[in-house]
């Protein structure tokens, strides 16, 4: 069995289309750990920088000849991804340029059918692609968005044999960070592999599938706006990817740090649980302390871009208050591109302005926690949310349906600029650790393998009023499970893309899964004006 790669890197385009100079060193760290025989092991690595169409067709077709069955072969591209007027996906050449209506000039880039033509006609059964780019213009200050559209990865490079992973999601955005020498994904995937902390089941082995857990853990910690993806069908999902060393005191002490920090923090008894462990692996303290930076970094990029936030939101308080209707838009939109966390945003407001600041119809609703809260007994195991179901006009109160809410003290919502629409059923969105935190709003749904995918964009526990994208077909039933998880028939078939409004949310142990827990969302359709994904629907608490 061979093992061999191609990375292709492209920095320098032609007008219209950003640099990205981290593209090229993206490639060199990838080389690195691909051809060290401790960790890659890969035969032969071949390295492609800033190549023309023609170039890049020619190596790519060589990487997927004269293969055997067994053989593994890895293509690698950073750089922009770019989808013609009927969604087909491109990628850029250092050539590449587009028409004066924006279009691309198809006979400058390299298409995604004559990769998957390459693929397909190749013998090998063992084919990885990892695309370190995304397919949105969207950007911030300080970042640079890697091209712009929607496009659909797994039906144009996916198939049999072969797993295709993504820096984000065709809705998303794939950053490179100024200042830092790798672009984020790309960072983690190397220090998933070098560092072997991918190698979640610590048997020597990193698949294609743990490395992706890994760097989507990291990614999304760091900039929870990128969704790393895994495109794979069944055996793609278990390539042997690169190696990890065992009992090796570095690593565990690794992999234990990052067992216990909790929200970029390591706590008391956690600090002493890791100076334990140092202790008996004998391990430097400078090393340690350098393990635990490393590990900690996706946290600091995170509360950098919080920083960013903070500094524009003073600015903007400082000139009016109220803010206006066009700041607050304009503060929201800068608020998803930074990945921003609700609660977060909102702690700082509060912070800011304490007691002051009124709610805005355009900001996310949220379920804030009472003063003095009511412990339940540990025999509750589930939670219950908001029974609310939405009336049809405007002005008419939301009742709360006949099961437990989530606290017996919270204040019944009022109505906002817009009803919730009509109540349509149940559906199952995944799970997450048991016991949940006591506010999941936000929360990330984990990962639930390729039987039970998970089924909404962005993969997290919505809010109540927020609108949320079917990515996955789903059964609609029409109430909500019950001890022991007993549902009514199927009552609908709901298909991938959908918008759908969060009316209410159902948590409880998940019965087939130890240490989970299932999360069920009551669902409505936006109406017709309001399909934009991006659409809420408030509440003003009193």
């Amino acid at each position: 069995m061979s093992k061999i790669a191609l990375l292709i890197g492209v920095s320098h385009y032609k007008p219209g289309l950003t640099a990205l100079p981290g593209a090229v060193r993206d490639v060199e760290a990838m080389q690195q750990v691909l051809e060290h025989p401790n960790i890659g092991g890969f035969d032969d690595v071949v390295c492609l920088v800033n190549p023309d169409r023609q170039q890049m067709e020619q190596q790519i077709e060589a990487l997927f000849s004269n293969l055997k069955k067994d053989d593994v072969v890895l293509l690698f591209f950073s750089g922009h991804g770019i989808k013609d007027e009927i969604g087909a996906l491109y990628f850029a050449t250092s050539i590449t340029q587009k028409k004066a209506d924006g279009q691309i000039l198809k006979s400058t880039a390299v298409s995604a059918g004559f990769i998957q033509d390459m693929m397909a006609e190749s013998r090998s059964k063992r084919q990885v692609v990892i695309l370190d780019c995304c397919f949105s213009g969207a950007f911030a200050e300080g970042m640079t968005a890697k091209d712009d559209g929607g496009v659909d990865v797994q039906a144009q490079l996916g198939g049999e044999g072969r797993a295709v992973l993504t820096s984000s999601t065709s809705l998303q955005y794939s950053f490179e960070q100024d200042g830092e020498s790798l672009s984020l994904y790309t960072r983690y995937l190397v220090e998933g592999l070098e560092t072997g902390a991918a190698d979640s089941n610590r048997d020597g082995i990193i698949s294609v599938y743990e490395l992706h857990c890994y760097t989507k853990a990291k990614v999304s910690e760091a900039a929870p706006a990128m969704r790393p993806k895994i495109f794979a069908v069944e055996e793609g999902f278990q390539i042997t990817i690169g190696n990890a060393p065992l009992g090796n005191p570095e690593l565990q002490y690794r992999q234990e740090v990052s067992h216990l920090v909790y929200h970029g923090e390591i706590s008391t008894i956690a600090r002493l649980t890791l100076d334990t462990l140092r202790h008996q692996l004998e391990l430097p303290e400078t090393v340690a302390h350098q393990i635990e930076a490393e590990v900690l970094e996706p946290h600091r990029h995170y509360q950098k871009r919080l920083s960013q936030y903070e500094s524009v939101l003073k600015e903007s308080i400082s000139k009016e208050f109220p803010i206006s209707e066009v700041t607050e838009k304009e503060l929201n939109r800068l608020q998803q591109i930074l990945s921003l966390k609700p609660e977060d945003v909102r702690n700082m407001r509060q912070r800011l302005t304490p007691g002051l600041i009124p709610k805005s119809s355009h900001e996310i609703p949220t379920n804030p926690q009472p003063t003095a809260r009511k412990k339940r007994p540990a025999s509750q195991s589930r939670w219950l949310g908001f029974g609310l179901i939405g009336l049809a006009s405007l002005g008419i109160a939301i009742g709360l349906a006949n099961r437990p809410p989530l606290d017996p003290f919270q204040p019944d919502p009022i109505l906002s600029e817009k009803p919730l629409p009509e109540a349509q059923g149940w559906i199952r969105i995944g799970a997450i650790a048991d016991p949940p935190p006591d506010e999941i709003s936000g929360s990330q749904l984990l990962e639930q393998g390729p039987a039970t995918p998970i089924t909404i964009e962005p993969p997290v526990v919505p809010e109540v009023g927020s609108t949320v994208t079917l990515i996955s077909s789903a059964n609609l039933r029409s109430n909500v499970p019950q001890e022991p998880y007993t549902l009514s028939g199927v009552i609908n078939f709901l298909r991938e893309n959908q918008s759908l409004v969060v009316l209410d949310r159902w948590l409880g142990r998940d019965p087939d899964v130890p240490g989970r827990q299932q999360v069920w969302i009551q669902i409505g359709y936006p109406s017709d004006e309001s399909r934009d994904s991006m659409t809420t629907y408030a509440f003003v608490l009193p």
